[in-house]
């Protein structure tokens, strides 16, 4: 027999329990008033990492938060994201990270977006449902990086130039001498070396 100390506690560890059930259920949480925002990603993702200042910043001008989900470690965040992504005819919207589902509207936005595009879904004002970001300054950085065969031709230019100033340092001592000032020079001062002379 527990007597009423044992049932009264049993009953708060019952209560307790169902709470946090309730409030980890996603499908539960959606279905409350606020907030109304729901966004979905991965903690790897490189476009979810960019979109959290973004998100700060519209949830600071329309004084409301995002509901976030965590899809790589809840299935049934998983399972929310993917009934949620699926358009009238019953095929997938979106199929990527981030996920942005509006509860008061039924609109959503794929991918990474602009500040401006995300506050107008927000809001329930006409918006794209895909707008990239334009690219950062690093991004622009490494897609002009050469890679691949162009990044090959590059390497045997270059050696194929450094070969040729070494066979010229060999055979024009004098030529090999103002090279090395001109490099050893500060940048102010230096000067093109003197041309070749032809044999």
């Amino acid at each position: 027999m527990l007597g009423a100390r044992g049932v009264l506690l049993a009953t708060v560890v019952a209560s307790a329990t169902a709470l946090k059930l309730r409030e980890l259920n996603p499908l539960r949480a959606l279905f409350r008033e606020e907030p109304y925002l729901v966004e979905f990603h991965a903690s790897h993702a490189e476009q979810c990492d960019e979109m959290k200042p973004v998100m700060r910043r519209v949830e600071r001008k329309l004084g409301t938060r995002f509901l976030k989900y965590e899809v790589w470690s809840d299935p049934a965040a998983y399972k929310l994201m993917q009934f949620l992504d699926k358009n009238p005819a019953g095929k997938s919207q979106c199929g990527g990270l981030p996920f942005f589902y509006n509860r008061k509207t039924g609109a959503v936005v794929c991918g990474a977006t602009t500040e401006a595009n995300l506050e107008n879904w927000a809001k329930g004002v006409a918006h794209a449902v895909v707008l990239t970001p334009p690219p950062s300054a690093e991004a622009i950085a490494v897609a002009g990086r050469a890679t691949g065969a162009r990044a090959r031709r590059g390497r045997l230019a270059n050696a194929k130039k450094r070969e040729a100033i070494e066979k010229m340092r060999g055979a024009d001592p004098k030529r090999a001498a103002a090279l090395e000032a001109a490099r050893s020079a500060p940048p102010s001062a230096r000067r093109l070396p003197p041309p070749l002379k032809e044999a």
